[in-house]
């Protein structure tokens, strides 16, 4: 009997904890964390997965907070400048001819601005419920980056760069047009932004594992290994002259991992300080498919 109570007493005790914490959670209390070495296996192992939901759970929060606070940032500055132009052109700006151009063409632009910011947001946003609507179609990915290179082309001339396509092989995939084509306009926009004038961007596609690998290469300053990790998360920016160039959110490269991930392929990044950046995708060959 006594050895009975003291059992019962060894397995009742880390329960009503875990009991308690669990409560505690379900309020929002994620700083609860429960013991693991009770004697008993069992207990043991619901206490480690215990409290493994609770630390995922307070980094999901955490992600949560970050986001939804470098959201308002972005939103707060062109709203701020939108503001205040209104609230010049009511103090009599409107009335000057010469003088409310310039300042209609800040208040273009920040709202621009805005509205890229919220698409890039819905298309993020949608992404993460699983509820990104993709128009499937067989397509030529080597002749699509073609017809990118070619629209890309003028912007690139200004800077006296060249846009170079590596293949003239047909490389079959099933994907979405438009949403790829986003995603090559996002690394072609990266590619001029940091890009020297003078240099060459190379687009490369290859075959390989039965994945079409397109990859986007500039000359431009490199990335340090330490952000190559977080590269495709949401407003990361990397403290140097490719994060303050440009003046841009920090979510272009995240669509282009939400969409290429929608596709069922995988990102990439290759870079060295000073050597440039590959910046890149796979998908899925679809070998069987005929390509219009």
């Amino acid at each position: 009997l006594v050895a009975r109570t003291l059992l019962s007493r060894r397995v009742t005790a880390p329960v009503a904890a875990i009991i308690q914490s669990a409560r505690a959670v379900s309020s929002g209390d994620l700083e609860q964390h429960v013991p693991e070495k009770s004697g008993i296996s069992e207990l043991d192992s619901l206490g480690q997965a215990f409290n493994h939901m609770v630390a995922s759970l307070k980094r999901a929060d955490q992600t949560q907070n970050a986001f939804v606070a470098d959201v308002a940032h972005e939103l707060r500055t062109p709203l701020t400048v939108i503001k205040g132009t209104v609230e010049t052109l009511e103090d009599g700006a409107m009335d000057d001819l010469e003088g409310r151009g310039p300042l209609l063409t800040s208040m273009q632009r920040e709202t621009d601005r805005l509205i890229r910011l919220v698409n890039n947001l819905l298309i993020l946003t949608r992404a993460d419920a699983g509820m990104l609507k993709l128009d499937i179609k067989p397509l030529d990915l080597s002749e699509l980056c073609r017809q990118r290179r070619d629209q890309f082309a003028g912007m690139a001339e200004k800077q006296n760069i060249r846009l170079v396509v590596n293949n003239g092989k047909p490389c079959p995939v099933s994907g979405d047009v438009d949403r790829l084509t986003q995603v090559l306009d996002n690394l072609l926009n990266n590619a001029l932004r940091y890009s020297p004038n003078g240099s060459v961007i190379r687009i490369d596609i290859t075959t390989r594992e039965k994945m079409c690998r397109c990859a986007i290469r500039d000359a431009g300053p490199g990335i340090p290994a330490e952000h190559l990790p977080r590269i495709f998360d949401r407003f990361y920016r990397v403290e140097s002259s490719r994060s303050k160039r440009g003046g841009e959110a920090g979510l272009g490269l995240a669509i282009v991992r939400a969409l290429i991930e929608a596709h069922g392929g995988e990102v990439f990044v290759e870079s060295q300080t000073g050597e440039g950046t590959t910046v890149g995708f796979s998908l899925p060959i679809a070998p069987d498919l005929t390509v219009n």
